[in-house]
């Protein structure tokens, strides 16, 4: 036989006095749920994790009154409650569900509604909320001092039932919203956690392409002078990265070596051959073409309609990625003469703007 649990007063939210009903275990509120007798709905109140209702009882008891028995159950009971019944007869965390009578364990969920009240919620609306309930489906405190009111007529019995229908509807999209509401918060933070993991991949499949790079040397040394072995390197790297066909259409435009460039190689920004590969690329004039580069004109200032800086010999400076989609990443810089040949600059970090 079910038992009470306890029959201290429960204290509620906002510290309004505890009424008289007992806290009951999960079989007690199985057992009047059940019970074929019963003919007033259950209002039961189910207390958060240290077993406190969220609305004031006595506030729930003073505006329900004699037209449902309101049962209370902690928060470990409810949970035990959860495993004893169908889905549309739990309450938990909080929430308050209203269980009308001849309940079966066929009835849908909609039938005995749940009423939530959130951190930023006013406990009295879930009040008012959990009455007109009670009201809509005819279940009213006994007030013997008001005189009788006379019977329907068919089309008030008509109306009053849409009515009824209508507020059963608000109440089942309102519980709908609520667990909507939840799963649209599960997935945010599902969609927050797969972002964080998409950029950390990405940040070490960057740095394992940098090992990559600075594992892998480009060109045997061939000169000891070190403008010559550069020479021979763009030459090479040229020839690999150019099909044959193209080789033509897609020559070595004469270039310089700026006093800061050779000095720039050894700055271990980026691997020798990505260094290699973007100075083809400027000097066979494709990384116009190549979006990825981002090659444009350097400024006299930050502003974007600021002129591009030039020198008295007329040579124009540009600037583009040495590393794919790096908006902070190095640069390479050179000087394009009226002639069309480059002075291939330096390489350096996004911030250094100087440039002899």
């Amino acid at each position: 036989m079910a038992q009470t649990l306890r029959t201290q007063p429960i204290a509620s939210y906002d510290d309004a006095p505890p009424p008289a009903p007992m806290t009951l275990s999960a079989d007690a509120v199985v057992d009047r749920i059940w019970d074929t007798t019963r003919w007033k709905p259950l209002v039961l109140v189910s207390c958060v994790l240290d077993d406190r209702p969220k609305v004031s009882l006595d506030r729930l008891t003073s505006a329900i009154g004699d037209a449902a028995e309101i049962l209370v159950i902690t928060a470990s009971e409810a949970w035990n409650l959860q495993r004893r019944v169908p889905r549309g007869f739990e309450a938990y965390g909080g929430a308050i569900r209203v269980v009308l009578p001849d309940a079966t364990e066929n009835d849908p969920s909609e039938r005995h509604p749940l009423f939530f009240t959130f951190d930023n919620d006013n406990p009295a609306d879930t009040v008012s909320r959990i009455s007109s309930c009670l009201t809509r489906n005819d279940f009213t405190r006994t007030k013997s001092e008001q005189p009788p009111k006379p019977p329907a007529t068919p089309r008030q019995q008509r109306r009053a039932q849409k009515l009824r229908d209508a507020l059963r509807t608000i109440d089942r999209l309102e519980e709908d919203n609520t667990a909507l509401t939840a799963t649209v918060h599960d997935l945010r933070a599902v969609n927050t956690d797969l972002a964080e993991q998409l950029a950390q991949a990405k940040a070490d499949m960057d740095e394992l392409v940098d090992e990559l790079d600075e594992a892998t040397c480009p060109h045997p040394i061939v000169y000891s002078d070190p403008e010559e072995q550069l020479r021979h390197e763009i030459w090479l790297t040229w020839l690999t990265s150019t099909a044959e066909t193209d080789r033509a259409a897609q020559p070595l435009c004469d270039y310089d070596l700026g006093p800061d460039f050779l000095d720039s190689m050894n700055l271990q920004l980026v691997s020798r051959g990505r260094i290699l590969d973007v100075v083809v690329d400027v000097l066979t004039r494709r990384v116009h073409q190549i979006p990825a580069r981002r090659s444009h004109p350097l400024r006299t200032a930050d502003a974007g309609n600021a002129p591009q800086r030039t020198r008295p010999d007329g040579a124009a400076a540009w600037r583009c990625d040495l590393k794919t989609g790096k908006a902070g990443g190095p640069r390479l810089a050179w000087w394009q003469h009226p002639d069309g040949r480059i002075e291939l600059g330096k390489a350096s970090h996004h911030d250094d703007y100087a440039l002899r």
